[in-house]
């Protein structure tokens, strides 16, 4: 028999069988999985080859590709001569002779099961075949038979002897043969099925809201923030958080729940290294940020959802869905932070904080009596860390123990709570570190006598299949009661990163019911990666390797990388030091198509140590990719052609008389010079202040969009080179590198801003490098009437600055100036800051003076300093003399026909397939409203991200790796999850493109740009970021991608006969502002809390929202569209208040809700007319012809360039009913009271006597329009 089978040709494999296995205990076959490795031979223990024969047996380390576990073993016959595998010690063959043999099998070829026979000799004394099956399929299936072990054996011409030992060998002809999770039973104790695949009853790739019984308790907790020992015995505890609709959280908290006869307890246990958030004190007002929390949400049957929400300083909120904030319970909230540990260079530091919070919650107060066993809520818990401060959260941020993929107000996704009464207390206390591949779980179950709980941990793969790569139970049951531990440990291995779901099961066994199901989706990585990173837009490949979490990696190994299809191989040596790598391939050598990027991992012998691969998807050429969209030599409207005299450059309003150093010695804006003197530059090099000495400014090229001009200077040993261009909008780039030589010593280097003080009343300062940061302050005391501090009772004062209080920050932009006038510095990067100091201001009473440090702390110049630096004076450009651009609505409905046909733009939100995906989501639905609404002349426009791309598109599929913002962040919206992209990248032509097939193919009239700045970024494939001294790679701000975005997609939708509009959420940098068409912003100052936006003052409003510099109409974002929030958070804030804000500074509303659309027709007819052609003299001018000698009641004026037409505005910012006196001075109104009148248009055109003065009464938070038409 065995010759037969040598000379068939065979590869095979043999091992000898235990009565112990790694799978259930029946199974004979020791390592039945090969999960068992000899770290000698790195091949399964228990399994051999025998070195006669040369067919190739191979072990791979999967668990995706394996049948159970991380391991399988594949068989390929290479030629006559086959493998021939076996293993010891065999197992006896006593009384019992009939046996059950199983393998799972995939793969092509022939593969028999045998069992080899020995005698008491020991001597080989024959073989039985199980079965032979032949193979031809790409999925495991098992393959069983059974056989009767006889009693003797002849293989010689002696005596039959018998056989007494006997093993598992596999043959195979052909291959490759994938083999996995073999087994040798007895007759009888085999297994009966599969019982992991009877779990599969819902789709494995969606997430499954969790199960948990909360046991009840005789002995309630003591509610004071401290989790003692035993007090929480009785309780159900869970962990297993998620990032907001994303991975697994790194930060994972723990919840214990529980209830007795009156009321439901919580408790939640985090570490946090770091501080934390304290929130404040106080109940149901607006906690300060940031601040972290703690969330319980319950849905009782029948019942409104319920929000319980405590922050570390003690402060709270409860909310219920009806009421909102106005529902109150009488809960208690305690909770207490204490330091556990923490070192720095072996030094204690107490970084690292433990917080526990504890809450009880009467079943009174939820409008429900006791739960009865057996019932059922919806119940979740979350918890929000506070981000650093000066940013923003991310999505990491928000985690949640129920998997939600949007807003946590979200009862269809939470979990289900079940009473359990007296049933066992099931305790998840972790799970480990899933996405490194480590299982690690762990927890206790409290069982009263006579309880009996099975506890089950599977890993199963979050594919179609919902594979099960592990499982295994463990019974709880003592006799006496108590909390009886659990575990499960095992370490998955992985050739690629892999999507997965653990399930940690409970079952009570003696009441034959489920205690606990709770499933953690999760993406588990290799323990040896390999990374592709197509960079397509450029042409090339990275591949990243790290070998860094291997175990017993070499001094030093070889490392093979190729791409099997193409001619692509690379052979690398990897340090156990170093156990990184990064190989770059050119693109160009690979075909499109879909490619295996494979690498195997090799000990000096050769011996295998690990093999990962990831696939790579070449594509054809996108179209899109390099378009020439909005490229064009001509200036687009309203601009006019640059023109160069000389060192002088004009511009549309504005003109710079450029000194050699290509900084301005005059700007002309507006018709005014604003320099109190020429921009320079100062040095001190070695204690000492040299002059600069510049060369005449030399001119390199001009055209109608562009001047540019080379610059070249020196001051003592200093050398500066650089270039400056100039274009049409006004916006100049001065870049230079700063050399030396090694041994001087650059103490300080400041640009210097000399404004008249007429023209330089406030500053703002922009930060979009982390923190971020925006500032606004005044420069001189009387430049805001307001500027003191407003009581407004329980919400604090208004806010304001009355003088600039940030020297140490660098700001991506500084804007100094007016209402009208000013200019704007700006930089993309702090690589060359040095020292702690950046912008400050110098005031007399005729001058300010900005003061730029670049470098403000002693700096060898040891290698070449490189500055970036923009400039840009306002008015940016023309204002538009059309009244409807200042009415954008924020829904395309024709619900309120008075409302849209007086719209300039109606944005629809979900019009698309997918977030800048240039297609209708329903089609029919789609063109048709396009269609309605045009018929009213108005163009609707989607809602679309410059700054954000859809995870869900091939586009993101394929080029993420360069278009990510790093580190990513994203969110979820209705078609899927969102992350920044950097306009910097080839997004920026994708969203071109995207942009022209909406207008050109889909019929828009334009786009809405939400998510539309610039973002901080490190990623080295953005071209973003750079490394600091200390090695760190550090973010910087794409400015000037930006504005080349916005620049090229204005020109394309204002030239060749097209007059697209871009309707921008968030008011840009001012070198990017004047390429929309109509902004808005200032929903962060919606009713958050109480009413957060009652500490909007006249003076921030000014100088950080009326936007009157760039000439592109801005709309206050207001809270009203928001009404949602208000309803959530306390009444909505009334659109006559937010006018009250607004008109007074020459700013109109963007609308979004039923009541603004409404309510809004009659004050556009009204208004927008005097902002497109009046001349807009606000309340702090003295020009102004209108005042009420209040600081409370605000008057302000529009007067049409004809003279015979104004329009007051007065507003009351107080909080209560105002009364007061409007006095007008005739003689700045142009007019004369005899030939005039006055009416109130939005009060019926009630009208007033023309006289000296009006007395006036105005509602709390209100306004009025008064229009005096005369001559």
């Amino acid at each position: 028999m065995r010759r037969s089978l040598l000379a068939l040709g065979v590869a095979l494999l043999s091992t000898h069988c235990a009565p112990v296995s790694l799978g259930t205990e029946a199974n004979l076959s020791w390592n039945a999985g090969f999960e068992e490795v000899s770290p000698r031979t790195q091949f399964p223990e228990y399994w051999g080859m025998n070195a006669a024969y040369k067919g190739k047996v191979s072990m791979v380390e999967d668990a995706a590709f394996a049948w159970r576990g991380s391991r399988c073993v594949t068989l390929q016959q290479t030629g006559k001569i086959f493998v021939g595998m076996h293993a010891g010690p065999r197992f006896n063959v006593e009384t019992k002779r009939d046996v059950v043999v199983s393998v799972w099998v995939k793969g092509k070829g022939v593969v028999s099961t045998l069992l080899y026979l020995y005698s008491q000799r020991p001597a080989y004394v024959g073989c039985i075949t199980v079965g032979t099956w032949d193979v031809s399929h790409a999925d495991w299936q098992e393959f069983r038979g059974t056989v009767t072990i006889p009693a003797t054996s002849n293989l010689s011409k002696r005596a039959p002897e018998p056989v007494v030992k006997t093993c598992l060998a596999f043959h195979v002809t052909g291959g490759p043969i994938h083999l996995d999770e073999t087994g040798v039973y007895w007759k009888g104790e085999e297994p009966v099925d599969e019982p992991t695949e009877a779990q599969a009853k819902t789709d494995p790739t969606k997430p499954v809201p969790h199960l948990i019984t909360i046991p009840k308790t005789d002995t309630p907790p003591r509610i004071d923030g401290t989790l003692e020992p035993s007090e929480w015995d009785r309780a159900a505890t869970v962990t297993g958080f998620h990032e907001l609709g994303g991975h697994l959280a790194g930060r994972q908290t723990l919840v214990h729940i529980t209830y007795d006869d009156t009321h439901l307890y919580a408790a939640f246990d985090s570490t946090k290294e770091g501080t934390l958030g304290k929130g404040g004190t106080g109940r149901d007002g607006k906690l300060p940020t940031p601040h972290d929390a703690v969330e319980l949400w319950l849905v009782p049957p029948n019942s409104p959802w319920f929000q319980f929400y405590g922050v570390p300083g003690g402060g709270f909120l409860d909310l219920n869905e009806s009421k909102k904030l106005a529902w109150d319970g009488n809960w208690a909230f305690a909770n207490q932070v204490t330091d556990v540990g923490g070192t720095a260079g072996e030094i204690q530091t107490f970084s690292k904080k433990r917080w526990t919070a504890e809450v009880a919650i009467p079943f009174a107060d939820l409008g429900v009596s006791l739960p009865a066993p057996g019932d059922e809520w919806k119940i979740n818990f979350c918890r929000d860390w506070s981000e650093e401060k000066g940013t923003t959260k991310k999505s990491e941020d928000w985690t949640t123990w129920s998997y939600i993929n949007g807003s946590f107000a979200t009862p269809g996704m939470f979990s289900t709570a079940r009473f359990g009464g007296d049933s066992p207390a099931f305790q998840l206390n972790r799970l480990g570190d899933l996405p490194s591949g480590n299982l690690d779980v762990a927890g206790a179950v409290g069982i009263r006598p006579g309880d009996a709980v099975t506890v089950t941990a599977e890993l199963l793969l979050r594919d179609a299949s919902g594979k099960t790569v592990y499982r295994r139970e463990q019974p709880c049951a003592v006799a006496v009661g108590g909390l009886q531990p659990f575990g499960f440990s095992e370490t998955i291995r992985l050739q690629r990163t892999t999507d997965m779901t653990v399930v940690v099961r409970a079952d009570d066994t003696r009441a034959n019911r489920e205690l606990a199901r709770i499933q953690v989706p999760f993406a588990a990585a290799s323990s040896f990666t390999v990374k592709p990173l197509p960079i397509f837009a450029k042409g090339f490949m990275d591949v990243a390797i790290n070998a860094e979490r291997l175990p017993g990696l070499p001094e030093a190994a070889n490392l093979l990388l190729d791409i099997p299809g193409t001619a692509l191989k690379r052979k690398v040596v990897i340090q156990r030091a170093t156990p990184k790598a990064l190989e770059r391939f050119d693109l160009s050598e690979i075909a499109p198509g879909r490619y295996l990027v494979r690498a195997e991992l090799r000990g000096p012998a050769g011996t295998l140590i690990a093999s990962s691969s990831e696939p790579l998807t070449v594509p054809k050429r996108p179209e899109w990719l390099d378009n020439t969209i909005g490229i064009t030599d001509r200036v687009p409207p309203p601009w006019t052609p640059l023109n160069v005299a000389d060192k002088t450059v004009a511009v549309s309003l504005r003109e710079y008389r450029l000194g050699d150093n290509g900084l301005p010695q005059q700007i002309h804006a507006a018709g005014q010079d604003i320099l109190a003197a020429p921009i320079t530059m100062a040095a001190t090099v070695n204690g000492e202040q040299p002059a600069w000495e510049f060369a005449p400014l030399r001119l390199l090229s001009s055209t109608e969009r562009r001047a540019t001009w080379a610059v070249q200077g020196k001051a003592g040993p200093l050398a500066l080179v650089g270039t400056l261009w100039t274009e049409f909008d006004g916006f100049s780039l001065l870049t230079f590198d700063l050399t030396g030589a090694p041994d001087v010593t650059l103490d300080a280097l400041v640009i210097e801003v000399p404004m008249k003080a007429s023209y330089a009343r406030y500053a703002r300062g922009r930060r979009q490098l982390p923190p971020g940061k925006f500032v606004t302050a005044s420069l001189y005391p009387d430049t805001f009437a307001s500027a003191r501090d407003v009581d407004i009772g329980d919400h604090g004062t208004w806010l304001y600055s009355p003088s600039w209080k940030w020297q140490d920050t660098m700001f991506n932009e500084l804007f100094v100036g007016g209402d009208i006038r000013g200019l704007a510095f700006l930089t993309e990067s702090d690589q060359y800051i040095r020292g702690p100091a950046y912008a400050d201001f110098t005031r007399t009473e005729d001058t300010v003076v900005l003061r730029i440090s670049l470098i403000s702390t002693p700096t060898l110049l040891s290698k070449p300093l490189h500055y970036e630096y923009g400039y840009i004076a306002t008015p940016v450009k023309p204002r538009p003399k059309d009244p409807i651009i200042h009415q954008p609505s924020y829904f395309a409905t024709d619900k309120y026909p008075e409302f849209i046909q007086r719209s300039c733009v109606a944005v629809n939100y979900h019009i698309l397939a997918n977030i800048n995906t240039p297609r209708y989501r329903h089609p029919q639905g789609g063109k048709a409203l396009v269609k309605r609404i045009g018929n009213y002349g108005v163009p609707v426009v989607a809602d679309t991200y410059m700054s954000a791309a859809s995870t869900t598109t091939p586009e993101y599929a394929l080029f993420s790796p360069e278009w990510d913002v790093l580190p990513r962040d994203g969110w979820v919206v209705p078609t899927g999850r969102v992350r920044y992209a950097c306009q910097s990248t080839s997004h920026a032509q994708f969203y071109l493109d995207s942009a022209r097939r909406m207008v050109e193919e889909m019929g828009l009239g334009g786009v809405y740009i939400d998510v539309s700045g610039p973002m901080a970024n490190r990623n080295p494939y953005s071209g973003c970021g750079y490394i600091d001294d200390e090695g760190e790679r550090r973010p910087t701000v794409p400015l000037w991608a930006s504005r080349k975005v916005f620049q090229r997609l204005y020109t394309y939708l204002h030239t060749d006969g097209r007059n697209g509009i871009i309707y921008s959420h968030t008011t840009h940098d001012t070198c990017i502002g004047g390429y929309v068409d109509v902004v808005t912003e200032g929903e962060n100052w919606g009713t958050e809390g109480k009413r957060q936006y009652t500490r909007l003052s006249p003076d921030m409003f000014r100088a950080g929202f009326m936007k009157t510099q760039l000439g592109t109409p801005f709309t206050f974002y207001i809270f009203h569209q928001y009404s949602w929030r208000g309803n959530s958070y306390g009444t909505p804030v009334s659109l006559d208040e937010v006018l009250m804000i607004s008109l007074v500074h020459g700013v109109l509303v963007s609308i979004g809700d039923g009541v603004g659309m409404r309510e809004i027709p009659p004050v556009w007819d009204l208004v927008s007319p005097f902002l497109a052609q009046a001349d807009f003299l606000g309340y702090w001018r003295d020009e102004c012809p209108v005042s009420t000698g209040s600081e409370e009641l605000l008057a302000s004026a529009y007067l049409m360039p004809e003279g015979d037409t104004a329009l007051i505005i007065v507003s009351n910012w107080a909080y209560k009913p105002g009364e007061g006196t409007l006095t007008l001075d005739w003689k700045k109104l142009g007019m004369t009271p005899a030939t005039s009148s006055i009416v109130e248009p939005l009060e019926d055109n009630r009208s007033h006597p023309a006289a000296a003065t009006l007395e006036l009464s105005l509602p709390a938070r209100d306004f009025r329009a008064f229009v005096i038409t005369g001559r």
